[in-house]
């Protein structure tokens, strides 16, 4: 007698959705028919506009009806877009309260990033008549001036020409620019 083997079978299940459709006398729900999720969230947002309605309500019955009935419709509407699938809607209200309190400039090791306050930063410099701008550089070449007499035109001022860089210095300015120059030069 030979031993049959072990056979395991796996179904995939797909979870189907309970719809609220009638009434328990057999009637039709208008607009419906709504999934559970549509209910719990139309009945939170109906409470919340009956109690919050000295804030938007303008005082005429009929209008405030129209108004907090339609607000109420359109969430109910919008949440039924909302794809549960497999998923509580009590996680769904959770993740949907994580998202809106999330920091606007995300997270960084679970926690919003914080900027630095500014610090003054101080330090010394010791400068060396052996730096090659200090002691080595060209004497100022001396201004001739004319007359007015000599020239016909009127001197408004005078001054002398700014000195040239010192022979093997590099024309960077700034710390990023004597980098590039030594890149350049390899």
């Amino acid at each position: 007698m030979e031993e049959q083997p072990e056979v395991a079978r796996f179904y995939r299940v797909k979870k189907f959705t309970r719809y609220l459709g009638r009434f328990p006398d057999g009637t039709k729900i208008w607009g419906g028919p709504y999934n559970m999720t549509q209910g719990v969230v139309g009945a939170m947002a109906g409470l919340i506009a009956m109690q919050t309605n000295g804030l938007w309500g303008t005082g005429n019955i009929f209008f405030d009806l129209l108004l907090g009935g339609g607000t109420v419709y359109l969430i109910v509407r919008m949440a039924g877009r909302i794809r549960t699938g497999n998923r509580n809607p009590a996680s769904l209200l959770l993740g949907l309260y994580t998202a809106m309190t999330a920091a606007s400039t995300g997270m960084y090791n679970g926690a919003p990033p914080r900027d630095r306050t500014p610090r003054q930063v101080s330090g010394r410099v010791l400068m060396t008549p052996s730096d090659p701008g200090i002691g080595n550089r060209p004497p100022v070449a001396p201004v001739e001036v004319l007359d007015q007499e000599q020239t016909g035109l009127q001197v408004v001022s005078q001054q002398a020409p700014a000195p040239e860089r010192p022979v093997g210095r590099p024309d960077a300015v700034t710390a990023v620019e004597r980098l590039l120059a030594q890149s350049k030069s390899k």
